[in-house]
Parts: C-alpha cells; structure tokens; sequence
C-alpha cells in the first residue's frame, strides 16, 4: 500500500516536472528538467536552462514572466522579492531582490541602484538638494514664492531679508536694513532715507531717518541734530540771531552797512549815528527834542547869529547845528561869507587831459569871480599846482601859494599843458601829500623864485640859490589857521600807490607816501579834498596798471578818490565834462566852503590809519626840492 501511495505522489511531481518542461521547451525550444523527471524528486534539477544553483523562479506554469519569456526571479518579481510569495507593497519596486520606494529612496532613486549625492534626497524619484533647491526647499515639494531663494532649507526674500541681503548668509549690520539686496542705513542714506528708495532731495541730507535741508533747518543746521537755540534762525548752516546780527539781520544774508555805522536792531539795520530809537546802542531812546549826534543824544541849538550867546558861549555850549548861510567854527555859528577860504586847485598835466585843461583855463576868470561874489565864503585865496609822473618833466608842480592876487592865479592856470603820462596811473598821491602840507602852523620852510609868468613855490627845501624868501603878506605860501581848507583835484586816472622813497628823484620822496597816508594827513589838516572825476569815474579805479614798476603796488588797487573825499569831509564828482565842469567847480566849492565838517573825522572806518600821521611828515633839510 505504502509502496502504491509513493509510485502515486512521484508519478504526480513528475508529471508536473515533464509539464514545465514541455512548457519550457515550447517557449525557449532548451531542454529542461530529465523528462524522467532523474535528480528531481520535489522541483526540477533545472530551471529554464539554469542551473539549480540560481534561486529558484516560480516555476508555475501559470506564473507570471519576464520580457524574455522567462519566469520572474525572486530578485525582480515584485510579488516574489526575495523568497516566493514576498509581494512589495504599493509604490515599491523590487530592486536586487529587496522592496524599494523609487520615489523617496536615496540608493534607488527613481531606479534601482541610483544613488543621490552628498547632501541631496530622493524627491519623488530626483535627487535633490534640499538645502538649496527652490522647487524643494526643506522638505520635497516646498517651493519658494516669487523674488524667494531657498537658503540653508529656508526660502528667503534676498531682496529685503536682512539676514541673508543679496546672496543667503550676508547679513546686515546693526542698524541697516535690506534694501533691494544690499544694506544700507535708513536712518542716514540719503538714497533709502526712512525707507528704502525714499531719496532726499537736493541740499537734503538724511538725518534720523527724514530728510533735511542742513542750510535751513534750526533742528538739524549744518549738521544732524545741531539745534538753533532760542530766537536763531539756520542761515547757510550756522545758526544766527536775526535779531542782533549785523550780518543776517531780519533775514538770512541781509548785511547791514557798517561802514555807515549800522548795527541790527530788533531785525532792522539802524544807524547807531543817527537814530534817536537806537542811538550808540540798539534800544537807547532820546529824550523828546534831542538828536543821535555821532552815537549820542544831543540837544540841538539851532543858532543865527555869530555865537550862541541865547545858550551860552561857544566853548560850553557849543553849536551842533546852523541855519542856512551859516557854518560852525570852534562850537559857534559863523556866517559862512566871513569865514576865509583858501582853494587849491591841482589838475592832472597828463597828454589825456588836454581839452578838460582849456576849458577850465578859458573859465578861470568866471571861476574866480563867481567864488568870490559868493556870500558862501569870505576873504578868497587861491592855489595852483599841477602833476604828471615819473619819466615826465615834473611828478609834482606847485606853481603858486595861495594868494589873494587874481591875476597871479590865472597866470598860474594858464601854464597848465597836457603832456607825459606814460602810463595809466599817474602822480597825485604825492601831489596831495605835498599840497597838504602848506596847512600846518608853524608851516615848513617855503623859499621861491621868480619868473615872469609864474612863482614856483618849494616846500621843505631851500635851493641852492637861495631866492628872497615868501613874507609878503598878500601872497602868502599855505592855508590859514582860520579858513575854509579846500582841494579841487580833477583828473581821468588812478595814482600810483605807493609813492616809495626816491620815485621822483633820489631822496625824494624819503618816506613812502600811500594813500593811508596821505588821507590821514589831509584830514589831520581839515583840508576837504574835491575830487572831479573827469568822463568815467578812472579817479577810482582799481585796474590801473603800473607800467615802472618801481614800487611795489597792490592790485586791485583801494578806490583813491573814495577814500580821500569821505576821509576829508569833500565830495566825489563824476562823469565830469567840458561842458559843465566849469559850474561844477563853483558849486563844488561853495557847498565845502559852506559846510561845517569836524576836524576830527575818523578816518579808521575807510580802512585808513588815521594815527598815523600826527604831524606832518617833513622831509630832511637839504635835500633835492620837490619840483619835478
């Protein structure tokens, strides 16, 4: 029975051998398994022509295969992984025998044995480097938003994000603020000022985060956070009391004229001189009837007579003001026709000064005439001197004293002549220096020789000849004590300034005679200088150009006839031509003769150095007279 059941059960497995063998042989036509089924008492010796070393296929009949006709091996049958019946499970694939998920698998990404890298992950069957792949960044399948990088796993904004400013990891420094990609400080970047892409505007500067104008800004002027204090204002970055300075008064840049004695008062230029509200001082009142006279309430004694008898004497009372005809001398009012006047004339003697000298020459006689009939003046006494240059005849001419005698000063005018003048600046600072000084008591020594036209006075030297010296009392050689002291100067060029020792002639002159000089000698004198600027104002001319150079002279040169006229109380006429310079010497004159001017005169506000000159400067006996 036993033996029946064994024969049964072989039979059976050989049958089911010989069938896949049958099976195989008609798919692959290679022998299989011994159709005696020899060597094979439960499966196969063989399978599909391999040897029974390789795992076993499922070798069902039935049983699925491979491309090849084949049977599935264990090692690629997703329902036989590895052993039979060991199915994968969903989204997994057999890889070497193993169930693998291709789509997050980092050794079998996508593929059986593909590997991702260093750093990367199986995402969804790719490699990818989480740490800096925008599609996947973090985690598979995050994507960053539009304008975001992935930065070590994070997706960031490079563009505002402060920690990672234009590339991931660049980080911003305390206080600054990403701004399309680069740093910057809001608080002081005038291009991203408070936020970014806010630009300040022209003259703005960043300051805390808002835009400010430096120049103007009390709270931020000239600098950040530079504060006016209280009443200033910010003028051009510096603060300023608009109040009380003088330079910016009432407004930023409005300059009050100190040269005419203004201060700013309550933001309003006022002149300390004359301002009764404010006079010497910024709030100083005057009582009622007093005026600001020279920074000091004063009250005014109007007087009519030739003293102040009403109100005293003239020495303790003196007289600040006359009526009409009337001209202060030593504190009283003197009527101005007898007070004497002694005129100087000196005229330019330049080639370019022809036709201005005829015409005064052909209206000397009226000139004289109208002086004297004139109730202006008193006792008239004229002077006449001329200059040139250096290289001419003569720098410096002094052809009469200042005489009573008519006839002598028109012979003395009619000797003027054009001529010289090599180049523009020409020689009068010397000649006013030499005229002034026939005004000092006692006067320097003045010796004279005779011609049949003309006396030539010399002052300071004695000549070699020795001539009878000047006693007569009706041709007397300087200015009197008591007189109107007037110069009546006119040209068409600017001098030469300095004058320097030896200019004229060896040892002449000995000091050097500048226009500080000269005008402080002038005003210590009292001697008002009339200065008659023939055609365009060249008196005062600043761009005369010095052909010697001999003395060293500044350029721009000071305005000469500006400075002398205001120093000395004169006047300044200008634009001056043949047709009218004849009657302005005549008005000229009685207005200076009739005009009281103190003697005191500071002359330092014209830039002038009025201590200078205490005496007059006299040159040493003995040397070369002054003529030429």
């Amino acid at each position: 029975m036993r033996a029946t059941i064994f024969v049964v059960a072989t039979l059976a497995t050989c049958m089911l051998a010989s069938s896949v063998d049958a099976w195989t042989r008609q798919t692959q036509g290679a022998p299989g398994c011994g159709r005696d089924c020899t060597g094979c008492p439960t499966a196969p010796a063989c399978l599909n022509g391999r040897p029974k070393t390789e795992k076993p296929c499922c070798w069902t009949s039935t049983g699925p295969k491979n491309k090849d006709g084949f049977c599935y091996q264990y090692q690629e049958n997703d329902n036989n992984c590895g052993a039979c019946g060991n199915k994968c499970g969903a989204g997994e694939t057999c890889c070497n025998g193993a169930c693998k998920a291709l789509l997050s698998d980092a050794q079998n990404c996508g593929t059986c044995g593909n590997k991702c890298g260093a750093g990367e992950t199986c995402c969804n069957g790719a490699c990818k480097a989480l740490l800096t792949d925008e599609q996947n960044c973090g985690t598979c399948g995050n994507k960053c938003g539009a304008g975001e990088t992935c930065c070590n796993g994070a997706c960031k904004a490079l563009l505002t994000d402060v920690q990672n400013c234009g590339t991931c990891g660049n980080k911003c420094g305390a206080g600054e603020t990403c701004c399309n990609g680069v740093c910057k400080a809001l608080l002081s970047d005038a291009q991203n000022c408070g936020t970014c892409g806010n630009k300040c505007g022209a003259g703005e500067t960043c300051c805390n985060g808002a835009c400010k104008a430096l120049l103007t800004d009390a709270q931020n002027c000239g600098a950040c956070d530079t504060k006016c204090g209280a009443g200033e204002t910010c003028c051009n970055g510096v603060c300023k009391a608009l109040l009380t300075d003088a330079q910016n008064c009432g407004t930023c840049g409005k300059t009050c004229d100190a040269d005419a004695g203004e201060s700013c008062c309550g933001a309003t230029c006022k002149d300390l001189t004359t301002d009764v509200q404010n006079c010497g001082a910024c709030g100083t009142v005057c009582d009622n009837g007093q005026q600001c006279v020279d920074g000091t309430c004063t009250t005014i004694r109007v007087c009519n007579k030739d003293n102040c008898l009403e109100y005293g004497d003239g020495a303790d009372c003196p007289c600040t003001k006359c009526e009409d005809g009337y001209k202060i001398v030593d504190g009283n009012c003197v009527l101005c026709s007898n007070i004497p006047a002694d005129v100087y004339f000196l005229a330019d003697n330049t080639g370019s000064m022809g036709g201005i000298i005829s015409t005064v020459q052909s209206g000397a006689r009226d000139i004289l005439s109208a002086l004297q009939a004139s109730s202006d003046l008193g006792d008239l006494r004229v002077g006449v001197g001329a200059y040139r240059d250096r290289g001419d005849d003569f720098v410096f001419r002094h052809f009469t004293g200042l005489t009573a005698d008519t006839d002598a000063a028109l012979s003395a005018i009619g000797t003027w002549s054009a001529a010289g003048g090599l180049d523009e600046p020409e020689g009068q600072l010397y000649a006013l220096y030499k005229a002034s000084l026939l005004a000092f008591s006692p006067p320097p020594a003045v010796w004279a020789t005779q011609g049949p036209d003309v006396v030539v006075v010399y002052c300071d030297k004695q000549p070699a000849s020795r001539p009878a010296r000047l006693s007569d009392p009706a041709n007397p050689y300087g200015f009197r004590a008591g007189a109107s002291k007037i110069i009546v100067w006119f040209g068409d060029a600017p001098g030469h300034n300095p004058i320097c020792p030896n200019y004229v002639a060896p040892g002449e002159p000995s000091v050097n005679v500048d226009l500080s000089l000269v005008a402080a000698q002038l005003s210590t004198a009292g001697i008002k200088v009339i200065a008659i600027s023939v055609g365009e104002n060249r008196l005062d001319a600043t761009d005369g150009v010095d052909g010697f150079r001999f003395c060293s002279e500044p350029s721009p040169q000071p305005q000469q006839a500006t400075v002398l006229t205001t120093a000395t109380g004169g006047q300044l006429y200008t634009n001056i031509q043949t047709s009218n310079v004849v009657q302005v010497i005549i008005d000229s004159v009685k207005d200076a003769a009739c005009t009281s001017t103190s003697t005191s005169t500071s002359t330092a506000r014209f830039g002038i150095a009025a201590a200078r000159v205490a005496r007059p400067v006299v040159e040493p006996a003995g040397t070369t007279p002054a003529t030429n």
